[in-house]
This record gives C-alpha cells, sequence and structure tokens, in this order.
C-alpha cells in the first residue's frame, strides 16, 4: 500500500466500516489535509451519521483519539485524528 501502515486491516476487532474509516483519516494525516465527519462521508456511500457513529465508536474502543484544536478565539478551528496501538497492533502511533 505505497508504505501506507495497513496492520490495522488484520485487526478483527474492526468492522469493515471502522477499516474503511481509519483507512480514510491515514490517508488524509499522510496528505496532511484537515479531516472532518462531512470529508470522510463524501469519500464514500455511508452518511454523515454512520461516519460519525463509526467514528464515536472508534473512540469508545479505544482505537482513535479526537482531539478539538482552538483558534486564538477560543473556537475549534478543526480536529485533531490519532490512530492509537490498539487500532494498529503495534507500538506506533499514527498522529495528524
Amino acid at each position: 500500500m505505497n508504505g501506507l501502515n495497513s496492520d490495522f486491516i488484520l485487526n478483527p476487532k474492526l468492522s469493515w466500516r471502522a477499516k474503511g474509516i481509519v483507512l480514510g483519516i491515514i490517508v488524509l494525516n499522510k496528505k496532511k489535509e484537515n479531516i472532518n465527519i462531512l470529508k470522510l462521508a463524501r469519500f464514500s456511500s455511508e452518511g454523515k451519521d454512520t461516519v460519525r457513529n463509526t467514528i464515536n465508536d472508534l473512540i469508545e474502543k479505544g482505537f482513535l483519539i479526537r482531539k478539538a484544536i482552538h483558534s486564538p478565539q477560543g473556537r475549534i478551528s478543526k480536529w485533531d485524528y490519532t490512530i492509537t496501538n490498539k487500532c494498529l497492533n503495534r507500538k506506533e502511533v499514527i498522529n495528524g
């Protein structure tokens, strides 16, 4: 997969839907693009509610960390998504 960390594909604890979301996050992180639910939904046939629910499930299970990045005015300017070791089944963490 062109240097892309694909260990998560073999993780039996992730659904195929969740694996697609993780792959989207990894690809967008590597491209240094901002990630949000609407952008991820645009790249699939899944709606934004399904993407949101899948992301929340990944967070609840400890596979994904989402951190709000605030502007100087105190508003959320973007979200930072981190794929955890638990998802990758290894020691490295992919952070965007």
